[in-house]
């Protein structure tokens, strides 16, 4: 694969050494092929307009990347297609070179081994690519909470630990690291309900979280609700301040129940039977 010469200056090369680094914490990859980088990323067959999304915003910086290509691992009739395959995106380029070096500092044939350097350079907006890809709500119609998980089983326990520091630094949602209940050898990060609308309310702002495909994983369900339960908190505090400060002011124009009273007129006394 011969690859063409693409000029970028400084701030654009940094730029895209960070959307790199961005992909590759969540399904993308970097791996040496004839002698270049290349960076490949898979997505379910379902997940087409969100390999679209990242196609485009590497199209900004390499606008020569081929588009997502669709394999059909193993099926050779279109009649059989049915929602099966996996989409696939790969793109060489020499400006992958510090994200290499920053990712893999083990070397070739070794897997990405996190550390500070390269999530300080992505900051938020690599935390919700990293949602994006392997993050998740999960909403709770009877008792209105929601709880976020986080799959980091790409990733070794201190890398794991590592990316929950990261995230509870920059965002102040500290998760609980525990094993993958289905994996319990590989770790994930488990949020509850003030965590993850911690979280939700940083990334909110973030090229990710703005993404068509991508709202309903950066949504938190049942808001209303909660904006109720916080005005009702609020209020009760401010009752029970009030109380603390004086007596609480007296009800006008109660009505009590029975029989009207009837006040007599003024300037007369009031006649007795």
């Amino acid at each position: 694969m011969r690859l063409r010469k693409i000029s970028l200056s400084s701030a654009e090369s940094a730029a895209l050494t960070r959307l790199v680094i961005a992909y590759c914490l969540g399904r993308g990859s970097l791996c040496y092929v004839s002698r270049s980088i290349s960076l490949q990323i898979s997505h379910a067959y379902g997940e087409e307009d969100y390999i679209l999304y990242k196609w485009r915003r590497l199209c900004q910086y390499l606008p020569a990347t081929s588009a997502p290509h669709l394999y059909r691992l193993g099926r050779t009739s279109e009649e059989e297609e049915a929602e099966f395959g996996q989409w696939r995106l790969r793109v060489g380029s020499r400006h992958f070179a510090l994200a290499r070096n920053l990712l893999y500092p083990d070397g070739a044939g070794k897997g990405i081994r996190l550390t500070s350097e390269p999530l300080e350079l992505v900051g938020s907006e690599g935390i919700a690519a990293l949602w994006g890809d392997r993050g998740w709500i999960n909403y709770n119609r009877s008792t209105g909470f929601n709880r976020g998980r986080l799959n980091l089983s790409r990733y070794d326990w201190s890398s794991a630990a590592l990316v929950a520091e990261w995230i509870g630094t920059i965002t102040g949602a500290h998760g609980q690291l525990l094993p993958n209940p289905r994996l319990p050898e590989a770790p994930m990060l488990f949020f509850d309900q003030l965590a993850i609308c911690r979280l939700m309310d940083v990334l909110s702002g973030t090229w990710m979280a703005q993404a068509s495909c991508l709202r309903e994983r950066f949504q938190i369900r049942g808001q209303e609700l909660r904006r109720e339960a916080e005005m009702r908190q609020r209020l009760s505090a401010q009752m029970i301040a009030d109380g603390e400060a004086g007596e609480l002011p007296r009800r006008h124009g109660r009505k009590r129940r029975g029989l009207p009273i009837v006040l007599p007129p003024l300037g007369h006394e009031p006649l007795i039977a």
